[in-house]
């Protein structure tokens, strides 16, 4: 039995809100502290709208319609998801006192692996 690719899958649907949820509080909490005029202010609304899509796709859990919504949502910001996911690694490497060098190429590495993976499934599908 083949399922239906429209509607998505609610356990990967509520990991990937949470990940928007997080990756939304990241972007906003680091505007509120660089606290630098404009870019500040582009920060805390890309944070408000990622935190608004995690809840957006948690709340379209329960309705099967909102499918198609949700599946736009995710294309146009999963980029953006993982390049907030990329900087907040490498800011957890960077503020480690007693490893640094150690955790700064152990996320280059590891995210050298996840766009290797990336491209590897990019190019198997086609």
């Amino acid at each position: 039995m083949q399922t239906n690719q429209n509607v998505p899958n609610p356990f990967p649907l509520l990991v990937l809100a949470i990940a928007y949820l997080l990756g939304g509080m990241v972007l906003f909490d680091a505007s509120i502290v660089l606290s630098v005029g404009v870019g500040s202010l582009i920060g805390e609304i890309f944070g408000i709208l990622f935190m608004a899509a995690g809840f957006f796709l948690v709340i379209s859990s329960f309705f099967k319609k909102l499918a198609p919504l949700v599946n736009r949502i995710n294309f146009y910001l999963l980029l953006g998801l993982f390049i907030v996911a990329a900087a907040d690694f490498l800011m957890v490497a960077v503020e480690s006192s007693e490893y640094k060098v150690f955790h700064i190429v152990l996320a280059f590495v590891f995210w050298l692996l996840v766009l290797a993976a990336l491209v590897f499934r990019l190019f198997r599908n086609e």
